[in-house]
Formats: C-alpha cells, structure tokens, sequence
C-alpha cells in the first residue's frame, strides 16, 4: 500500500512539475517548442509531450512560465490518466459547452469522481488553478480520499490555517503542496 501511495505521488510531482504550463488543443512535437530551452522542466516538458499529455500552441510556442488554468489542468489529467473524454458529462456546468475544447476533459473527470466544479454549477474553466485545487485534484484522481480524510497527523505546513476548509485534509496528505512544495507559487490565497 505504501509503495503504491509513493508511486502515485511521484507520478503527480511531475503533473505539478509541470502545473504552469500551458496547452491547447493543437499538438506539437517537443522539437517544435521555441521557447522551452531555458526551463527548468524542459527534459519533463519533452517527455510528456512526446506522449501526447501536454501540448503547446500553434505558434510553436509552450510559455512555460504562464500559469495553467483549470480547463488545461482537466486535460493534463485526463491524458494521463488515459480516462475517456464526456463532453456531455461535462456540460452540467454552465460555463462549460458541447463545443468548447476541454468539455471532454471535464466530463472525464465529473465522470470519474475527480471534479465537482466551484459550485454546484460552474467549473471555471479559465480560472488558475489554485494550491488547494491542485491538492484535491490529484488526491481523488489517485484514489486517496479515504487516506485524507483518515489523516490525524497534519505535517507542519506554515500556512495551513490559510487553507480552505474544503482542502484542508488534500493539502496536508499531498507533500508536494505543503511548505516548501514545489507548486506554493500557484496559491491565490
């Protein structure tokens, strides 16, 4: 059990390794990245790329320094954890379209438990991802829920009075988010 939690979040490091940057609907090769030379994730952004879970745009370009929004979070997962895109499963939320490009990411993760939105009836897809979203993101994608709500030990995180309520228990299970982590910088709060 505990080699599979550690393997789970090893794979969600690199997912957060890799949280600010951006990607749409067009794919490139990691070849074609003009901008990508000068980032620290440029092995991460290559690799994931030449699978097909990351993408840049059409200009060639991947601005790995712009902070990725919940709408190109949803299709990050989705890739990677190979769920099925559900446009229609999506469209419950109504700031999400049939036609809008990651209504099938969305779909897939109100499908598999991943997401509830917002609200009860938005997604807010052109909202930066926050620390805490990012927390319960990966810990329902990897199945950990029970693990977080079972927590009893919270690990000094300096900031964990700043955190939601909602998140509190994600925050404090996933060490990638808690004080020094490698995602504090996507905080709002």
């Amino acid at each position: 059990m505990v080699f599979k939690v550690q393997q789970k979040l090893t794979i969600a490091l690199v997912i957060v390794l890799l949280a600010s940057i951006p990607l749409v609907s067009k794919t490139l090769g990691a070849d074609d990245y003009i901008d990508i030379a000068d980032s620290y994730a440029v092995d991460e952004i290559e690799a994931l790329s030449d699978e097909g879970i990351i993408t840049g745009d059409p200009e060639g370009t991947f601005r790995p320094s712009d902070s990725i929004n919940r709408a190109e979070f949803a299709a990050v997962i989705t890739r990677a954890l190979e769920l099925d895109e559900l446009p229609e499963k999506g469209t419950g939320f109504e700031d999400v379209h049939e036609r809008d490009w990651y209504a099938g990411y969305v779909g897939a993760l109100v499908d598999a438990g991943i997401t509830t939105g917002t609200t009860e009836t938005t997604f807010s897809p052109d909202d930066p991802v926050t620390r805490e979203e990012l927390a319960v993101f990966f810990v329902r994608a990897f199945d950990l829920e029970e693990d977080a709500k079972k927590l009893t030990d919270k690990p000094n995180i300096n900031d964990l009075d700043q955190v939601s309520s909602w998140a509190k228990d994600y925050v404090a299970l996933d060490p990638a988010l808690n004080e020094g982590g490698v995602v504090t910088n996507l905080s709002r709060n």
